[in-house]
């Protein structure tokens, strides 16, 4: 049976004498990672994702530190630096979705693979990845040789159907 994971953090550098790891999230806001469980480790890249115990955390400057339950020195918390952490799909529970799209949240990962199109119904192409830029989120929308930018907002934005993988927008090829 093979585990539907989303990655979702990275162990990082052993800190201290008895086993303490800095954990790297990949949630937004960072601490969200704390909240999904149970945890999945896998250690090498295409390596198999081994179930794990919650680790203890504690806060450490901007993040938090974790200790797995096994390890107990720093040579063996070494061992595990760059490991990925992950969790099932079902254990991600989105905020409730609402019928207006401002006000909708989502996980990337669930609009990866989405077909896009604009209000004329032309296919613009699936969304490869996402960027953050600071001010808002975009969709990198991949269609042959042609990559789209679009702003992840309104008035760009004008619906997501996750259940269709299907999102509309108020965008012209001729913007590009």
């Amino acid at each position: 049976m093979s585990l539907d994971i989303i990655v979702v953090g990275r162990l990082g550098r052993s800190f201290g004498v008895k086993g303490w790891q800095v954990l790297q999230s990949f949630t937004d806001p960072p601490e969200n990672i704390l909240q999904y469980g149970p945890w999945y480790l896998q250690r090498s890249p295409d390596g198999p994702w081994q179930a794990l115990d919650k680790p203890v955390y504690q806060p450490h400057k901007n993040g938090h530190i974790v200790r797995l339950e096994h390890i107990q020195n720093p040579e063996d918390a070494h061992s595990y630096s760059g490991s990925l952490v992950g969790v099932t799909r079902d254990a991600l529970s989105a905020t409730d979705q609402t019928d207006d799209t401002s006000e909708a949240e989502y996980f990337w990962h669930d609009l990866v693979g989405c077909e896009v199109y604009n209000l004329e119904d032309v296919f613009l192409g699936r969304v490869d990845h996402l960027i953050e830029t600071g001010a808002h989120d975009v969709l990198i929308v991949k269609e042959d040789e042609r990559d789209l930018l679009i702003p992840f907002q309104q008035p760009f934005l004008q619906n997501v159907d996750l259940a269709a993988k299907r999102i509309s927008v108020e965008w012209h090829l001729d913007w590009s």
